[in-house]
Order: structure tokens, then sequence, then C-alpha cells
């Protein structure tokens, strides 16, 4: 399920704000066919980011966090659930070379349209973003409200329609609430706003959990 990486979030009003602070956005992901239900909870401060991933079908519930490794360019990941007394804590950190690319995200004439359409959701400004390839069409609601550079994220979360838009033309802002059709209509994915505030956060919400160790 890792493929429904994409990711997402906004902040709650003026860019001002932003920067002292940070904001937290929850989503509720889409995908047809499946029993799953994911949600999404990502947290940012100024040029920092954190993914939780909430996991759950008819055989496992999980919760398992993704952390962007800026300067050594890999991403860290790590579940924090509980665990035997014997077991050590540990943490995965994947080089960016070796995150794998979804077939379906195998895409190019990747065209961006910023069509002007405004409306709010969840009390923010957004506009609908088009972005169609020679194999999908996404329609993404952007925030306005803010002009975070969230498009940086794309090369840790190398599956999400909506940061391969943003990235393609490193447009600020942050998808709400999006969907991925194919050519024919047929729903790929997507997800759905549930929430966004914003948040004290600090250096530490955007490390690896004292206590874990790096799995070898």
């Amino acid at each position: 399920m890792k493929s429904f990486f994409l990711s997402l979030l906004f902040v709650s009003s003026a860019f001002f704000s932003f920067a002292g602070k940070g904001v937290t956005v929850q989503q509720r992901y889409v995908s047809p066919g499946s029993d799953a239900k994911i949600t999404v909870t990502w947290y940012i401060q100024d040029g920092k980011a954190k993914m939780k991933m909430d996991f759950g079908d008819s055989k496992v519930n999980t919760s398992t966090f993704f952390l962007p490794d800026y300067t050594n360019k890999q991403l860290l990941t790590y579940s924090d659930g509980p665990l035997p007394s014997d077991v050590q804590k540990a943490y995965f950190a994947v080089p960016l070379s070796k995150l794998e690319l979804s077939k379906q995200m195998d895409v190019n004439r990747i065209k961006i349209e910023r069509t002007g359409e405004m409306k709010e959701i969840g009390g923010f400004k957004c506009e609908k973003l088009i972005m169609t390839t020679n194999k999908t069409i996404t329609e993404m609601w952007v925030t306005k409200d803010i002009k975070a550079e969230f498009y940086q994220n794309y090369p840790f979360f190398l599956n999400s329609f909506e940061l391969l838009g943003l990235s393609e033309e490193k447009i600020k802002g942050i998808p709400m609430s999006s969907v991925t059709k194919d050519l024919s209509g047929r729903v790929i994915n997507g997800y759905d706003f549930v929430s966004a505030s914003t948040t004290e956060l600090s250096d530490e919400d955007f490390k690896v959990p004292a206590g874990f160790v790096e799995a070898k």
C-alpha cells in the first residue's frame, strides 16, 4: 500500500502565522476495489515535513511514519506501535535511489492547468488545478492561504500524483483534496479533506524518536 503515498497538506491562515508554528493536516484516501482504510496525517513546519499513515483492513492495523531526510537524501520510516520487551525498536533509512516508482506513475507529457476556479474547503481558499499526462487526469484543490514549497517533498513520495504536478512547475501551496482518473474516467485513487489546524511543533517532531536504532 506504499503506492498511496502521496501526499499533501496545508495551513490555516496567512504565511506569517505558519512560519511561527506548524500545521497538521489529515486526509482520508480513496482506493477503489480495496477494503483498506487509509488516513494520512501531515506535519509541516518551515520546510520540514513528516507523514503518518494509518492503515487498516480485515487483517491488520498499522501506523507508519515517513520522514524525509533532506540532508542525506533518504527517507526514514518507522512504526511506533507496541513491541515485546526483548525486541529493539528500529527505523529504516531508504536512499532516494532505492525508492520505487509504481507502474501507474510511469507517465509523461505532464501539463498543469491553473483553472482560476476557487472554493473553500475547511475554511481555506483553494484553487482547482488539473494535471494531465499521457495516462491520467488529476484534479486537485490547492490552498491559496499559504505558499509553502510542499512540492519539494516529491523525490521522497514518488507515487503522489499531486506532488508530481506541483513539482513539475514548482507550484507553492498544499493540496487539500484530490482525485486521479485514467483516460477512461475510472478512478485510480484520491483523498478527501478531513481536518487541518495550526500546531506547535518542535525540531524533535521531525526526528526519529529516541530509543530507535537504524535497521541494518
